[in-house]
């Protein structure tokens, strides 16, 4: 099994550097028109896997009503992912923030919420409330003094897009700081590395990938630059999917092998699968 973690996070990381050289090498003209698509296709693959878990949860008599709020959430962004890649294809719109697209995005934060915090809140037990403490606090100031110094006053009045456009800029990253919160905590709690933790730790890490992407995009869309930088910022998105759909790969992969011990002895199984 060790192995087995081994070839995942190669496989992932292999994908990672891939779909980036795809974005880097592409010229500018078709970088601007089919930049958001290695995303578009990540989520989509990776709401596919939710459904797999799902189904595979329902087969071994564990069905798991946290999971649904991870697949609503990915189904969400999956849409407002496809949103966004029919304005840049469809329409033309190079880099199109504000757009429909951002509802979605913005109703996924919810769902994604809710499970990490119930994650968080199966693990509670092994959690010192000062870390919880401590790490809530550093969250704060962190995304306060990133907020201060990208979207500082001035910059608010130079800014060569809409209002709206600015304060969506400055709602992600507070989203993503409250999702940051249980990330850091989960890691924290699993940092020894078991097996059936891995999903976990992959699932914390889509969340720090995404929150570092929205950041430095509301940044370059500020300074009304981001037209030029959208396909840094992308490759931090498509590492975030691709991140949580190996999550995922994992996940279902468990939750195989222990239908199989299921159909062999099925009460003892069923406890052992739940949260995982």
């Amino acid at each position: 099994m060790p192995s087995a973690r081994k070839y995942l996070l190669f496989s992932l990381i292999s994908l990672i550097i891939i779909s980036s050289l795809t974005l880097i090498f592409l010229n500018p003209e078709q970088r601007s028109t089919y930049i958001n698509l290695p995303e578009n296709i990540a989520a989509g693959f990776t709401l596919g896997l939710c459904l797999v878990i799902i189904y595979r949860r329902k087969i071994a008599g564990s069905p798991d009503k946290t999971h649904m709020f991870l697949t609503l959430g990915v189904g969400l962004w999956f849409v407002a992912e496809t949103i966004y890649t029919y304005y840049q294809i469809g329409l033309k719109v190079t880099t199109p923030f504000p757009s429909l697209a951002d509802p979605a995005f913005l109703a996924g934060y919810v769902f994604f919420g809710y499970y990490l915090y119930n994650i968080l809140k199966f693990l509670k037990k092994t959690i010192q409330r000062d870390v919880i403490i401590l790490v809530s606090i550093a969250a704060a100031v962190s995304i306060t003094y990133i907020l201060n110094l990208s979207f500082g006053i001035g910059l608010l009045l130079v800014s060569e897009q809409d209002m709206l456009g600015t304060i969506l800029s400055i709602t992600y990253p507070i989203l993503d700081s409250i999702l940051l919160v249980p990330a850091i905590l989960i890691l924290w709690v699993v940092r020894k590395g078991e097996l059936v933790h891995t999903h976990w730790i992959l699932i914390s890490i889509f969340i720090i990938l995404n929150g570092i992407g929205d950041i430095g995009f509301g940044y370059g869309a500020d300074l009304g630059i981001i037209g030029e930088q959208e396909w840094i910022w992308d490759i931090f998105f498509t590492a975030g999917y691709l991140t949580l759909a190996a999550a995922l790969f994992w996940q279902s992969r468990y939750l195989y092998s222990s239908s199989i011990t299921v159909n062999e002895n099925n009460d003892d199984v069923k406890e052992s699968i739940s949260m995982n």
